[in-house]
């Protein structure tokens, strides 16, 4: 009689902890499924300070990718319009001096050539190699599946190679390897670019952009463009606004931030010290400008960078 209700109690235990444990992982997967529907109305807004504003040089229809160097701001750009219409191919990169706001491109001129980069759409700078990686290039594929390493000393391509994960439309550097973003996939990737582990999907149903990476944290910069107007309806923005998520790896705990600045579409986000940049393209009749602003320094940046 005495085992007989020890086994009964034993199967209870067992019951009610995988229940606590059942209850616990939909608690974090409501999390994030709730998170992801963050109105405008609920997001923290983002003061921005302007820092640099240039104009498209001649058969560049946009910049896309943006790192940061110890020296310098590292901007790449494409031709307009799709693949077919050739804006997948001869790509430019722009060096911004940090200290003097000045484009110092020319100087590498020798090493600066015949880029192919394709859509460029995710850019990262890794200290520790001191190379510049950039995602969004159909390697051997239709599939945005390459990944350019360009060497920082002089900007040079040293190799393209194709993505075990398949495609990448932004990417970042760890203190260990990398983050990759595919769509609505969030991917930790080793230094070899093998995939560690995949965080639960995220879509938000804007324009996905590029990523950045801080203490433990993944943000996406998205777009609200009039193509994504279910999101817009849902999420209550307006056109052309554009949002940065904040998401903890940890738990897939997300926060969200509106970028207020009107006709501009956010391209990237990077972080260099204790600040955080964005680049952006113009838009409207400012389509020939594209813009670096650094996040003011308030509660909301205190918030974006905790």
């Amino acid at each position: 009689m005495r085992r007989r209700i020890e086994l009964v109690l034993t199967v209870i235990l067992v019951v009610a902890l995988l229940a606590s444990v059942k209850a616990w992982v939909s608690q974090e997967l409501a999390a994030v499924s709730i998170s992801q529907e963050i109105r405008a109305d609920e997001m923290t807004p983002l003061g921005l300070k302007l820092i640099y504003e240039g104009r498209m040089p001649r058969k560049i229809g946009s910049v896309q990718g943006f790192a940061i160097t110890r020296q310098y701001y590292v901007i790449a750009m494409r031709p307009p319009g799709d693949e077919a219409e050739g804006g997948e191919t001869n790509n430019r990169l722009v060096l911004i001096n940090r200290d003097t706001l000045v484009d110092e491109s020319a100087r590498f001129a020798e090493t600066m050539t015949a880029y192919e980069l394709g859509h460029a759409n995710g850019m990262t700078y890794n200290p520790r190699t001191n190379e510049i990686l950039v995602v969004g290039i159909r390697a051997n594929s239709i599939h945005c599946d390459g990944i350019a390493h360009i060497r920082a000393s002089d900007f040079a391509v040293t190799s393209v190679e194709s993505l075990p994960s398949g495609t990448a439309s932004g990417i970042a550097c760890m203190e260990q390897g990398y983050i990759l973003r595919s769509g609505s996939t969030i991917r930790r990737m080793s230094e070899r670019f093998q995939t560690v582990s995949e965080m639960a999907l995220f879509e938000s149903g804007l324009e996905v952009q590029d990523i950045a990476y801080r203490n433990g944290h993944v943000y996406m910069a998205d777009w609200a463009s009039w193509a994504r107007w279910p999101a817009l309806w849902r999420l209550r923005l307006r056109p052309d606004q554009n949002v940065i998520y904040k998401m903890r790896l940890t738990n897939g705990k997300v926060e969200a931030f509106l970028v207020k600045c009107p006709r501009r579409e956010l391209e990237s986000l990077c972080f260099a010290g204790q600040d955080c940049y964005l680049l952006m393209n113009g838009l409207g009749k400012d389509n020939r400008k594209f813009y670096i602003y650094r996040v003011a320094r308030d509660a909301a940046f205190d918030a974006l960078m905790a």
